[in-house]
């Protein structure tokens, strides 16, 4: 939870089978390894390797407050090209949430220059359906009248039928045999329902006498000029030509994420295509248009967190809701539905300015090229004034402080599971190298955690996930319990073997498997250009691209004491939320 990709959505996956350890989702660069590479790596990538990555890294700031990363990689064919933002759903305004999701899909309609046939007169268009759009917004119904006037047609509706059914059964011969009092009471049952008739068509006339319906007839008058003008708006838009540039450029992999801290925009290009990237994305950081905002906001509405969703994806979100109640990680970064439909093109507007601003913007390549040439072109591209206006920094408020656990049980289809989430150090905190190795110690094929739950029978598999956040972390445990047992079993087992780690700690050769498969996993993120663009970037937003090196050595200076006493500190029951879904099957 906490992030919605919003162009490659990730589909929902079955648990793993029995014994498989899924990787985490953190820092995003831990992968499984062989004990020879992790031995290896143990040995080299502390002094050598980091010394030799951090001379790849060249950056730059510029004069608006724009930061600018590059780092070398030799031979790629390809530059991996990522922009991101400052802002998350975490900085969503209150009765808002969601806006930020909103806003990412609102940039791919395109700008000034990128999906109009003739700006100038779209605009004036625009103009009017803004003002139209302000006035149909003013025209507020009550509900209970809208309620009122819609129930009417259908009870009347109603009324019709059951007279036409009762008479339709009977035949002219049955209708002639029928008795006085037979004859009594069908008649009464007419009268009855001709009284009810008469009561509806009755209030019917009151309702329409009210001033709320005259102003329903004027909604509907705008709702029709609104329906033209965008009939006209239609012909002069060129829909998903941000895409189709970048697909003409050579590019793919085209993305778009939302996270609690940040909003993260992808690519990747041919080598010598990179000036692609920095010529749209400028435009986009300068001149969005929302020329598609109805639809849009739709289409948002659709993917909020009330609407439609799965069960097991309500268990989740309602899990995040209570593991970070009255704080900024507990919006759910799709949104809610009625927030969402509130928004106008203006308050969208005024969001993008003070957020998609070049101070609020970080940008990261990965690939092989002329360092001074990349940073020198991305400098013409970028170099502009900020967005006016008073930017305040995202909120570090943490909530209120948790002082016992907190449980939450739900039903429905899917995979049963059960949820342990501790909250957990940020990053760039001290304790946050710790926990990643006491993360990575937990989650060990040879530890307390596996045979607890898998060689006991009671789990088909399990995760462990540490993801510091820019305001706090959390560590999260998942099981997905076999069939035959149940989820109170499988809580208790994972619950007793974290309390003997807490209480006796990990073993020396534990935590060096643990860093060794640490090394290797940082290694393999190095050596991909794609996760070092991600890992670049997410650890400048959260505190500094340097941190992405600082991190790896400081967990090499963890020691067993450390260890144990950071996760009595955290993984304690008066800091823990329980979850437990109890699934099954369509």
């Amino acid at each position: 939870m906490g992030t919605e990709e919003i162009l490659n959505p990730v589909p929902q996956i079955a648990p793993p089978a029995k014994g498989a350890m899924p990787a985490t989702a953190g820092f995003r660069m831990l992968r499984a390894a062989s004990p020879a590479v992790c031995a290896l790596a143990l040995l080299l990538m502390p002094a050598s390797a980091f010394a030799l990555f951090r001379s790849d890294v060249h950056e730059k700031t510029l004069s608006n407050g724009l930061r600018i990363i590059f780092v070398r990689v030799k031979d790629s064919p390809r530059m991996e090209c990522r922009i991101f933002y400052r802002h998350g759903s975490s900085c969503d305004p209150h009765g808002r949430e969601g806006m930020s999701s909103l806003v990412a899909r609102l940039t791919f309609s395109g700008t000034r220059k990128v999906g109009s046939r003739d700006f100038a007169e779209e605009s004036a268009i625009l103009s009017k359906i803004d003002d139209f759009e302000a006035l149909f917004a003013r025209e507020k119904i009550p509900a209970d009248f809208l309620d009122r006037l819609k129930a009417i047609p259908l009870n009347l509706r109603k009324i019709e039928d059951s007279i036409k059914a009762t008479l339709e059964s009977l035949s002219e011969s049955a209708r002639g045999a029928m008795s006085k009092e037979e004859m009594d009471k069908l008649r009464a049952f007419v009268e009855s329902e001709e009284k009810k008739r008469a009561a509806l068509e009755s209030e019917l006339l009151e309702l329409k006498s009210h001033p709320d319906f005259l102003r329903l007839e004027t909604r509907n008058s705008i709702g029709r000029e609104i329906n033209n003008l965008r009939k006209l708006h239609a012909a002069l838009i060129v829909p998903g030509e941000i895409e189709a540039l970048y697909a003409r450029a050579g590019g793919i992999g085209l993305s778009c994420a939302v996270e609690r801290d940040l909003v993260r925009f992808g690519v990747s290009l041919p080598a010598n295509m990179f000036e692609h990237f920095l010529w749209i994305e400028s435009d986009r950081m300068r001149n969005c248009v929302f020329r598609d905002f109805m639809e849009t906001r739709g289409v948002a509405a659709l993917a909020s967190s009330d609407s439609g969703m799965s069960s097991s994806d309500e268990y989740a979100r309602e899990l995040d809701l209570l593991a970070f109640l009255c704080h900024p990680y507990g919006r759910p970064p799709e949104g809610w539905r009625s927030g969402i439909e509130a928004v106008s093109r203006n308050e969208a507007l005024a969001f993008y300015a003070l957020h998609y601003s070049p101070d609020r913007a970080v940008i990261v390549f990965a690939g092989d090229t002329e360092p001074a040439n990349l940073l020198a072109r991305a400098s013409d591209y970028f170099e502009f004034p900020p967005s006016a206006g008073e930017k305040p920094e995202p909120s570090r408020e943490a909530g209120p402080r948790q002082t016992g656990t907190r449980r939450l049980a739900a039903a429905g289809e899917g995979f049963p599971r059960v949820d342990l989430v501790w909250r957990a150090p940020a990053f760039g905190h001290d304790h946050s190298p710790v926990m990643d190795l006491a993360a990575e110690c937990l989650r060990a094929r040879s530890g307390h955690l596996p045979q607890s739950l898998l060689d006991s029978g009671l789990a088909s598999g399990f995760s462990v996930d540490y993801s510091p956040g820019r305001i706090t972390g959390e560590i999260r445990i998942t099981a997905w319990p076999v069939p035959k047992a149940s989820s109170e079993a499988v809580e208790n087992a994972a619950r007793k073997a974290v309390d003997n780690l807490l209480r006796w700690g990990f073993t020396s050769e534990a935590v060096s498997g643990a860093a060794g498969r640490i090394f290797a996993g940082w290694g393999a993120c190095a050596m991909s250009p794609p996760d070092l663009a991600d890992a670049l970037g997410f650890a400048e937003v959260m505190g500094g691209w340097a941190s992405f090196f600082d991190r790896q050595t400081a967990v090499s200076r963890v020691s067993l004491d450390d260890i144990k006493n950071v996760m009595n500190l955290y993984l304690k029951p008066s800091n823990l939320t329980a979850g437990v879904f109890a699934g099954g099957e369509k």
